[in-house]
Order: C-alpha cells, then sequence, then structure tokens
C-alpha cells in the first residue's frame, strides 16, 4: 500500500500543470479520431508509462480519501487527466 501511495503522489505531480505547459494528453497522442472509451488497452500502452497506465487503466491506487497524501495538496494547481485531459480538480494556495 505504501508504494501505491508513493506511485500515486508521484502521478499526481506529474499530471499536476499550469495552462501554459500543460503536455498533450495521452489520447491527443494518439491521433485517434474516436472516443476515448473505445480506444484499447494496446493503444493506451503506446503512450502511458507503465506507472500510468497501471494508475489510469488498472485503478492502481488507494480508495479515495484514505492515503497518506490525503491533505498533501499544499500548493495550488490544476489537476488534469494525463489520458484526456479533462480537469479532474483544482488547489487554491
Amino acid at each position: 500500500m505504501k508504494r501505491l501511495n508513493n506511485i500515486f503522489f508521484k502521478f499526481l505531480n506529474k499530471m499536476s500543470a499550469s495552462k501554459t505547459n500543460l503536455p498533450k494528453s495521452a489520447f491527443e497522442k494518439l491521433g485517434l479520431n474516436k472516443n476515448p472509451k473505445e480506444v484499447t488497452e494496446e493503444e493506451w500502452k503506446k503512450v502511458l508509462t507503465s506507472e500510468q497506465f497501471e494508475i489510469t487503466r488498472k485503478a492502481g491506487t488507494e480508495l479515495a480519501f484514505t492515503g497518506k497524501y490525503d491533505k498533501h495538496f499544499i500548493s495550488g494547481g490544476k489537476y488534469v487527466c494525463i489520458c484526456c485531459g479533462v480537469d479532474l480538480f483544482f488547489v487554491r494556495e
């Protein structure tokens, strides 16, 4: 569980970005003209790291509000989904 907490925290840090430096979402990198729900696991594996794939596609995290880093969002920012680019939540400073 400790390993998953560390992975989840690192993943959220990587996902956090300001509007000016948002990376392309994995879906955009695929360049496919279809619904993100129709993307196959093999297609996701091509554009996500193994860590990102485990967390986003295989639910490799702890239950919400139970982790060590639940109250760790000390700096403001926007957190976005690495897969589709949709806003997940905002944190105010």
